[in-house]
């Protein structure tokens, strides 16, 4: 396996700790997993790159990422503010995914129109993350939500360690937060996803 992925997101909603969960939890599972981010100014609600490398080789590297195998976008007006977010995917890479936190189909529409004028051929998913994280967390933090969505696309990981690396990351935050993040993450785990660029 070498899997590179990149999170996008907005400060605050948790693209750089997206990258570390999901990387401490690959590693619990054998593999390798490194993660860097590169931001903006650093203040809430501006724009948050984070990758991941993920291999069942050491990875030796700290290059940064030019081409991803797996793009989750965290909140879907930056696809509107940054189109060219898209040409992050390396068209020759097997996997291509993206996956959108967002409840708009007619936005859904647009990123599949600019997929097919870009001429990349991806897996394309979206997720109310938000709309999960709210019900079952009570605010706008959708990693947990995504990441549990992205283990379900991927198929090759064990949900149980991506829980179990949430509850030590959220720990000192108190039981009841680990406990809304977990419901969250079954949730998101088990909705319904479709691919939407077919």
């Amino acid at each position: 396996m070498n899997l590179k992925l990149m999170f996008y997101g907005r400060g605050g909603q948790g693209a750089k700790s997206s990258a570390d969960i999901f990387a401490k939890s690959v590693i619990y599972q054998g593999y390798y997993g490194k993660s860097l981010s590169k931001f903006g100014a650093e203040k809430s609600g501006t724009p948050v790159y984070s990758f991941l490398r993920i291999s069942d080789k050491e990875i030796r590297t700290n290059q940064p990422i030019e081409k991803t195998d797996v793009l989750v976008i965290l909140d879907d007006t930056l696809i509107m503010f940054n189109p060219d977010i898209l040409d992050y995917l390396d068209k020759d890479s097997k996997e291509k995914i993206i996956l959108i936190n967002c409840d708009n189909p007619e936005l859904m529409k647009k990123v599949k129109a600019s997929l097919k004028k870009k001429r990349i051929n991806a897996n394309l998913y979206r997720v109310d993350a938000t709309g999960i994280a709210i019900k079952h967390i009570g605010r706008n933090v959708p990693n947990t939500s995504l990441l549990a969505k992205l283990y379900k696309l991927l198929g090759d990981f064990d949900l149980s360690k991506l829980k179990q690396v949430v509850q030590e990351v959220f720990e000192h935050k108190g039981k009841d937060i680990v406990d809304k993040n977990i419901k969250a993450i079954a949730f998101a785990y088990n909705c319904e996803t479709k691919n939407e660029n077919q």
